[in-house]
């Protein structure tokens, strides 16, 4: 099976991925990664906004997974 890695800004992003995404692509399985915002320290925070660098940075690592057939993001422009 295909594995799709979306990076995702939060919750909503990965409720819709799992109830909207993968029921109506049963030959992909959807990963949905959150963002993180605060790498590093004891305790990392997922979701919501992020520097460009950062964001970048997150991309190219999913990108450089083996096992990933495709990448993309699910994100809100505010």
């Amino acid at each position: 099976m295909k594995r799709v890695f979306l990076l995702v800004e939060g919750e909503t992003e990965v409720a819709f991925v799992k109830r909207v995404l993968q029921p109506h692509l049963p030959g992909l399985h959807f990963q949905p990664i959150k963002v993180t915002t605060r790498p590093g320290g004891p305790s990392p925070r997922k979701g919501g906004s992020v520097s460009y660098q950062s964001f970048k940075s997150q991309v190219f690592r999913l990108l450089d997974n083996p096992v990933a057939t495709m990448v993309t993001t699910l994100l809100d422009y505010q």
